[in-house]
């Protein structure tokens, strides 16, 4: 027996038990009635120990077992997200500001990577104190920081 029929079957005597004692008027028969469902539910729920754990299977098969590669996908679109907006809020930190960054994942599925980092200067502003600095550059380099990416990775428009 595994696991799984051993709750549907414990649950499936617990929901008629339950509808039961809501039918049924209040007297001896339903006092009666609930003590034979809660034998029943016992002998269920005890009935794997006698048979032993050889009998039990609490293993999953690989078609019980399904990923959700929608949720994995939204958790990455969160992540990129979140690093997008720490990404522009640094560099604004350091004066450079108006930068949109635009981080492209990876075609793995299963494991988050960095394929492409886009950075955009369309509206850039810089502050007085930057207008001497290599901009790019500066961004560049904080970038590989924030991104633990190579500069490779990085693409300027």
């Amino acid at each position: 027996m595994n696991l799984f029929k051993y709750l549907t079957t414990a649950a499936a005597i617990s929901l008629i038990t339950a509808v039961t004692q809501m039918i049924l008027p209040d007297g001896k028969m339903k006092k009666t009635i609930k003590v034979v469902f809660q034998l029943i539910l016992i002998v269920c729920l005890v009935t794997p120990l006698f048979n032993g754990v050889d009998d039990f299977n609490l293993e999953f098969n690989k078609s019980e077992i399904a990923l959700d590669y929608s949720a994995i996908n939204s958790i990455f679109e969160n992540k990129i997200d979140l690093l997008e907006n720490d990404c522009e809020k640094a560099l604004e930190k350091e004066g450079i500001l108006g930068v949109k960054i635009t981080i492209l994942k990876g075609n793995d599925e299963n494991i988050f990577t960095i394929e492409k980092v886009i950075v955009n200067f369309d509206n850039l502003r810089i502050t007085a104190e930057n207008e001497h600095i290599d901009i790019t550059r500066k961004t560049v380099i904080l970038l590989c920081e924030l991104l633990s990416v190579n500069e490779e990775v990085i693409i300027i428009e």
